[in-house]
C-alpha cells in the first residue's frame, strides 16, 4: 500500500488498517475525513471491527485544529479525560495538557 506522509501517525495507530478487507464487515471500504482528534479515533474503532479504512487530511500534518489554529493552548479538561483508554498518561505532563504535550 502506498500512503502519504500525514497518513503515517494512523498506521502507527491503526497497523492493520490494509489487512482489514473482508474480516466479517463485508468488505465495505469506509473514507475518514479528516485527521485531527476526532477522525483518528473513528478510524482507530473502524480498524478494530475490521473495516478497510482510509483517512484523508487536508493539510500535511495529523492533528488538525491542535496543528493549526491554537498556537500555545492547552486542553480545557483533565488529561485524563483526552486519552486512548489503552494508552498510559504522561504522567510528567500538565494536568491540562499544553499543544505541544497533545
Amino acid at each position: 500500500q502506498t500512503f502519504f506522509f500525514p497518513f503515517f501517525f494512523f498506521f502507527l495507530v491503526c497497523p492493520e488498517a490494509t489487512m482489514a478487507v473482508g474480516e466479517g464487515n463485508g468488505g465495505f471500504r469506509v473514507a475518514v475525513i479528516g485527521a485531527g482528534t476526532a477522525g483518528v479515533a473513528t478510524a482507530r474503532v473502524l480498524c478494530e471491527h475490521g473495516f478497510d479504512c482510509v483517512v484523508f487530511e487536508k493539510s500535511n500534518r495529523v492533528g488538525g485544529l491542535w496543528t493549526e489554529n491554537y498556537y500555545g493552548a492547552s486542553i480545557q479538561v483533565p488529561k485524563h479525560m483526552y486519552q486512548y483508554a489503552d494508552v498510559d498518561q504522561l504522567e510528567d505532563a500538565s494536568k491540562f495538557l499544553r499543544m505541544d504535550e497533545v
